[in-house]
């Protein structure tokens, strides 16, 4: 019996070997996830989490293979397209990363949703940066470099933001030649408009994880950046259109959402801004960014910044820059709960 039954044994073991080590092929065959986890080969660390191209919702970042340094891509040039200056890259980026401050939400908007906003609203007109970007002579000094109406933008992050936005600084903050404020103006009302959606009777994180429109969060805060978080066309697509935002819209807030979308798409072919920091951009940014934040530490943010420069350009300095800048200011995107229950009897989603 023993003789004859050790055959047996070695030939199920080896089926048994056999099955499992097809098992795994075949799993390796049918393996869906896109993620690349090789990692004999593939040097390159892209830490990108987003797994809709065409969305463009988070920064882009990745690891230059030489330095070890993680870099970032911001749109910088392509036909028809040139982000003006350094401070607006620093900007974007600065304002991009704070919706990472938000817990459990939906929204985040990227370095491209800024500069395709601004460039659809304004065509960077503030500062007389010339053609292709200055529309009119008279507008930076309307609503400033991002295009922050007083009347529905402003008002609503001055309540909402009064130890940041004083309501009585309009002029002399955001109106004119203040890129930094004003991008800064718009972040926090794009979190200020997506709490106030709940006025619609509906939640806003859910109504995007459910919304059948990959751009929902990019059309929608384009939509309430033109006409304010009180717009009824707001309320339309809320109840009709989650799976395509602007079969709600029509006439001029049609024109500006589809703006925005088709220049974040354009955004997605320009090449990486990529030139060298200095430590004037670096001073300019933080002089203008105290206007907004005077209680904090702007000498050492200073300092660390650009202690963080190595010349190779804004493609490495520039994300270590604003992580010098934030370790330093500590500024974070929170909900305003006691304004949000103060001015319109609503809690923060």
């Amino acid at each position: 019996m023993r003789l004859l039954s050790l055959p047996r044994l070695c030939l199920l073991m080896l089926v048994l070997f056999i099955g499992s080590a097809g098992c795994i092929r075949v799993f390796e065959m049918f393996d869906t996830n896109e993620t690349d986890t090789d990692t004999d080969t593939d040097t390159d660390t892209d830490t990108d989490t987003d797994t809709d191209a065409d969305t463009d919702t988070d920064t882009d970042t990745d690891t230059d293979t030489d330095t070890g340094a993680e870099t970032v891509c911001i749109p910088g040039e392509m036909s028809g397209f040139r982000i003006p200056s350094a401070r607006w890259a620093l900007a974007v980026l600065f304002a991009s990363r704070r919706y990472a401050d938000l817990y459990e939400s939906e929204l985040a908007l990227s370095p491209g949703w800024f500069l395709a906003s601004v460039w659809e609203s304004t065509g960077f007109g503030c500062a007389d940066y010339g053609d292709p970007w200055s529309l009119s002579e008279t507008w930076a000094g309307n609503e400033g470099c991002a295009a922050i109406p007083y009347a529905t933008l402003w008002s609503d992050v001055c309540r909402l933001y009064p130890g940041i936005f004083d309501c009585d600084t309009y002029d002399g903050v955001v109106a004119g030649e203040h890129i930094e404020a004003g991008v800064m103006a718009l972040t926090w009302f794009t979190f200020a408009g997506h709490a106030l959606l709940q006025r619609h009777e509906v939640n806003p994180d859910d109504w995007y994880q459910t919304a059948g429109d990959p751009l929902a969060v990019e059309k929608l805060s384009a939509l309430m950046h033109f006409r304010g978080a009180w717009a009824s066309d707001t309320e339309t697509v809320l109840a009709s259109c989650a799976d395509d935002v602007t079969a709600c819209l029509e006439g001029s807030v049609l024109t500006h959402v589809e703006g925005v979308t088709q220049k974040l798409e354009m955004l997605q072919e320009a090449t990486c801004y990529d030139e060298v920091l200095t430590a004037d951009d670096i001073q300019s940014f933080t002089t203008e960014m105290a206007r907004l934040w005077p209680e904090r530490d702007w000498e050492a943010a200073n300092l660390a910044a650009q202690g963080a420069l190595t010349g190779q350009g804004f493609s490495i300095d520039g994300l270590a820059v604003v992580a010098a800048i934030e370790e330093v200011t500590s500024i974070q995107l929170v909900c305003p709960e006691t304004e949000l229950q103060a001015w319109f009897v609503l809690s923060c989603p």
